[in-house]
């Protein structure tokens, strides 16, 4: 028969015989329960707590959520009635907003999506080389070119803005093939025999 568990849930060992008190001991050291269950306690409760403090932060983001573009257009109707509303620039009224509503300036890097992927001609030679009829995913082409993934996915960001590659498929079953039909092949000397 087994350990019988008590009304708080926990196990009852008076129930146990010596052998299975033993043997619990033996598995808690081998598992390293009983070291220090109060320690443990502790953090764990640390991070219960953070945790609901993060669930906290979350839920005002939300209940805010549906109503921050109001809100900014009611500062800005606002601040354009001021007395600076008519001289100010476009960056002074940024600010204003991101002041009043407590709020950061999105940090634009040379990667991002919104922004155009800019990239060397040797750079994009170094994955035209690599590129073919069956195309590539961008590990299969980081692998091949001897780059970092984030780099040959910057790379052909730039090459799909400036036609020289087309892609198919979605994330990671994205496939970069050579776009022929944008390719300059003037300076191409193979054909000459």
């Amino acid at each position: 028969m087994g350990a019988r568990k008590n009304s708080n849930g926990g196990t009852n060992m008076a129930k146990l015989n010596k052998a299975q008190s033993a043997f619990l001991e033996v598995f808690y050291g081998e598992v390293g329960w009983g070291i220090d269950d109060e320690t443990e306690l502790t953090k764990l409760n640390e991070s219960l707590e953070k945790a609901k403090q993060a669930v906290k932060t979350l839920e005002e983001q939300i209940s805010g959520f549906g109503t921050r573009k109001e809100k900014a257009a009611e500062l800005l109707q606002w601040f354009d009635a001021g007395p600076m509303g008519a001289t100010a620039s476009d960056d002074d009224k940024i600010t204003f907003l991101c002041q009043s509503l407590k709020v950061r300036k999105k940090s634009v890097s040379s990667g991002s999506s919104t922004n155009t992927a800019k990239a060397s001609d040797e750079e994009k030679e170094a994955l035209l080389d690599h590129l073919d009829g069956e195309g590539k995913t961008v590990g299969q082409l980081a692998a091949s070119c001897g780059l970092e993934s984030k780099e040959v996915s910057r790379i052909a960001k730039a090459m799909l803005a400036d036609g020289t590659a087309r892609k198919e498929g979605e994330r990671r079953g994205t496939r970069y093939f050579l776009n022929v039909e944008n390719v300059d092949d003037s300076d191409d000397t193979s054909d000459e025999e």
